[in-house]
């Protein structure tokens, strides 16, 4: 008997997280973080060369335009992040929603997605394995990710964008954007 599909099943199991973070005396604590509102889940499959953790959300999350989605994350063993919001209806199977950065590995890193359509988000996905819904990421199985948090806020920063999605940061780096 073969412990490879055992070994599957178990990483694609959900469960429920209450997520508690240690806070050292410097650090913030999001009391808007989405992440407590959700039900994560992890999903690896050697046959597709995929890996992802996201969060699902009973009640979906409601975007308006002009939001900001700001997220906190580790990423370990890898440099490519796809970020994923599927909508409420959308169907499992596809890509909709995603923007892949690159160079995006690292201790204690930030994203924004600036977000310029009303939205109703049933899940976000943050893709990490070799491929998505087959976009190369270019990474590797052995990728992990924790994400500290994923906030929403209406943007105030002075850069603005008519373009969906755009992702903005704080220095310029080479950003991979894909649509369906």
């Amino acid at each position: 008997m073969t412990l490879r599909p055992i070994f599957i099943a178990l990483l694609s199991l959900c469960f429920f997280q209450q997520v508690v973070f240690a806070a050292d005396e410097g650090d913030k604590v999001s009391v808007n973080n989405l992440l407590d509102k959700g039900k994560v889940c992890e999903y690896l499959s050697f046959k597709w060369q995929s890996k992802a953790v996201w969060w699902d959300f009973k009640d979906p999350i409601e975007i308006k335009p002009g939001s900001k989605l700001h997220i906190r994350y580790s990423l370990k063993g890898g440099d490519v992040l796809g970020v994923q919001l599927v909508r409420a209806g959308q169907d499992e199977n596809q890509e909709g929603f995603m923007r892949v950065k690159t160079e995006a590995g690292g201790v204690d890193q930030t994203l924004d997605i600036l977000l310029s359509d009303q939205m109703s988000i049933r899940r976000i996905s943050f893709q990490i394995g070799m491929n998505a819904y087959g976009v190369p990421l270019n990474s590797s199985l052995n990728t992990s990710i924790e994400v500290q948090s994923v906030e929403l806020s209406k943007d105030t920063s002075d850069k603005t964008s008519q373009e969906n999605g755009k992702l903005i940061e704080s220095q310029d780096v080479p950003v991979r954007t894909y649509y369906q």
